[in-house]
């Protein structure tokens, strides 16, 4: 098939021996056309082309419709619509590892009205003559651990917090685990008092194994960070960690490096407030600091 423009019609050349297949490529057309007012023409002849010529390999975006969502539970397979009206099949063990949806209710909440990304295993036909593609999210996401390596550092984003650790974001749909004692050089009694879901992080990947039918990938906070060696009278921005005595806290200045700060009685401070202090001693344990 090929598209020509002329006189402002856009005019389709190819062979199409039966009805249904005419059908086919006119209801894709007439689904792609309604974007040309905001889209411009470049970008719907692109999505002309894409609704017709997917091939196994190809990554796709999708977002997709509770009602284009069909669950056939005794075959454990998942119908839907995306794209240009184009019709997409997922069986239940492509939606990823271990812990997934198992009943229609859960599969419909977990798919609809959120863009994740999926790949094309396979395309073929139903009994109307319309192509169906075949697609896996869990090959996506094997595709993006396969990426990721030991000791990699990654600009993350904080997506829940547990009382032993953190667990963060590192690619699309791929969590890593950052245990309390790598968050912070610190201690830190009460991640939530310092972290936020939505932070953002940097982690250095310290491990990744498979394990009871899914990935495991622990990271460090502390480890990604290289630190640094500011001279004396240096203002630092601190996080409060802990009360260390009647004018001393507890602080982070950096995730690998923990200090000291000493304040004015009348100055206050609660685990988890962000402030500054002048370096005024380099110490074994760390920073020894003064509230600016």
């Amino acid at each position: 098939m090929t598209l020509h423009k002329r006189n402002d019609i856009i005019e389709i050349v190819g062979i199409y021996p039966n009805r249904v297949e005419r059908r086919d490529l006119w209801n894709r057309l007439n689904c792609c056309m309604q974007y040309i007012y905001n889209e411009g023409e470049e970008n719907v002849m692109t999505n002309i082309m894409e609704c017709t010529q997917r091939k196994i390999g190809d990554t796709v975006e999708l977002n997709l419709d509770k009602e284009t969502i069909k669950v056939d539970e005794k075959n454990q397979i998942i119908y839907f619509k995306f794209g240009c009206d184009e019709n997409g099949v997922m069986e239940y063990k492509d939606l990823g590892f271990k812990d997934v949806p198992k009943t229609p209710k859960s599969i419909v909440a977990h798919l609809f009205n959120k863009d994740f990304y999926t790949t094309v295993i396979g395309i073929d036909e139903d009994e109307y003559g319309d192509q169906v593609v075949h697609f896996s999210r869990k090959k996506y996401l094997q595709e993006q651990i396969d990426c990721i390596k030991v000791d990699d550092i990654y600009d993350c984003k904080i997506v829940s917090i547990a009382p032993f650790g953190l667990f963060a974001e590192i690619a699309d749909g791929v969590v890593c685990m950052i245990h309390c004692s790598e968050a912070s050089k610190s201690t830190i009694r009460d991640l939530n008092t310092c972290f936020k879901v939505g932070d953002n992080i940097k982690v250095k990947i310290i491990s990744k194994l498979f394990q009871n039918g899914k990935w495991k990938i622990n990271a460090s906070r502390k480890q990604a960070d290289k630190g640094i060696e500011p001279m004396l009278g240096t203002v630092l921005p601190v996080t409060i960690t802990g009360i260390a005595g009647y004018d001393a806290y507890f602080c982070e200045v950096t995730p690998s490096q923990k200090g000291i700060l000493h304040a004015p009685v009348s100055e206050k401070f609660a685990i988890g407030d962000k402030t500054y202090g002048y370096l005024i001693e380099h110490a074994d344990e760390g920073f020894v600091l003064r509230a600016y």
